[in-house]
């Protein structure tokens, strides 16, 4: 007999329990081999869709960049078009723009005032920018003030961090505070900056190497040398912050046990962007490969199990597809997915479910 596969809604309990919880997730009753897609739901249909997509905590709203006829010019030799910033519920209704020009928007978490602000910064002149705050509901928006250029993160309630003369900072109550004793190289490049979401370690890039560092004790240590280029996504962190999944070009997908130190290759495809499953058990990520004559690449999801084993792929089609983000209240996943041709970008939800091995 046919049996129809298991949808998994997770409770506001059992995300607490897993985003505060030190220990590995027990094991799953089901595997990266077990999901299938039960449907397909196009969130936008312009095709502007730009990138810089942020999810709130509750999973109810989604925030993202839209491209624009506008361009910016940052000095003679270097330019960018200007992204306003959009917001919407997760069905794709009410979509609403929030400010005309974003990069890098970053939702606060939930019980930071409801999880209602965004911080983003602009780019004003090359490798400089200005980080801002908008409150989705009333769309007012507050300047912070002014920082080298890169992606902003929440460091807890009124702080967002940033990095600023090789030290780690924050923005709290209208001042700039050190945030520790952690002293960062001077060539990090400051739009690779991965934090944990504890706010206890972070990865970041120093040209094409990725290096760890703790913010309390200032250790770090060198991670991979072999061309970490920080795509999106570059370092994804598991939930409870003891695991992290990386990219390394041309060297396949790699997950690191922040515990034991140990790191292992899971993956030998060429991977773009990579997500965790809200019970970081599963990773999702874009991967490419090459086809017929080695001129042809295909773009595709996969989903694979955080030891490696259980991948499969879960996307084919002609329009490249790209991993967003796992929803964090369910098993529904948020892509990216392009045009065959043109390269314009829409964000859809894969919901997935549980397909059990017996019939």
């Amino acid at each position: 007999m046919s049996v129809t596969p298991e949808r998994i809604i997770l409770t506001p309990g059992t995300l607490a329990s897993i985003s505060q919880s030190p220990l590995p997730t027990p094991a799953p009753v089901y595997g990266a081999e077990d999901l299938v897609v039960v449907a397909e739901t196009q969130l936008t249909t312009d095709g502007s869709v730009m990138g810089g997509v942020t999810i709130s905590s509750r999973g109810d709203r989604i925030a993202f960049l839209k491209r624009s006829d506008h361009f910016l010019e940052l000095s003679p030799q270097k330019g960018r078009m200007v992204t306003p910033l959009w917001v919407m519920d997760r069905d794709g209704s009410n979509a609403v723009q929030i400010a005309d020009d974003a990069q890098w928007p970053a939702w606060e978490a939930n019980g930071m005032r409801g999880g209602s602000r965004i911080a983003y910064v602009r780019e004003i002149q090359s490798e400089w920018a200005r980080m801002y705050l908008v409150n989705v509901q009333t769309k007012q928006i507050r300047t912070l003030g002014e920082m080298p250029w890169q992606r902003p993160f929440w460091d807890g309630p009124e702080r967002v961090a940033f990095v600023a003369e090789q030290r780690l900072r924050v923005w709290r109550n209208d001042q700039v505070i050190q945030r520790s004793t952690l002293e960062m190289p001077g060539d990090v490049v400051f739009h690779q900056i991965y934090p944990s979401p504890d706010g206890q370690k972070l990865f970041f890039a120093r040209k094409q190497e990725l290096w760890l560092a703790d913010v309390q004790t200032g250790a770090m240590q060198q991670v991979a040398d072999r061309g970490f280029l920080g795509y999106v996504n570059g370092v994804a962190w598991s939930p409870a912050s003891n695991k992290a999944a990386f990219p390394i070009h041309h060297d396949g997908l790699w997950v690191m046990d922040l515990t034991t130190g140990e790191r292992q290759k899971i993956s030998d495809l060429t991977v773009t962007g990579v997500t965790w499953s809200p019970q970081a058990d599963i990773l999702a990520f874009t991967g490419q490969e090459v086809a017929g004559s080695g001129t042809a690449m295909f773009t595709e999801i996969y989903l694979i199990n955080a030891d490696g084993t259980g991948i499969q792929q879960l996307t084919q089609n002609e329009s490249p597809d790209s991993v967003v983000a796992w929803m964090p209240d369910s098993l529904d996943l948020l892509i990216g997915r392009s045009a065959a041709e043109g390269g314009k970008g829409d964000l859809w939800i894969l919901s997935l479910a549980v397909q059990p091995s017996w019939t």
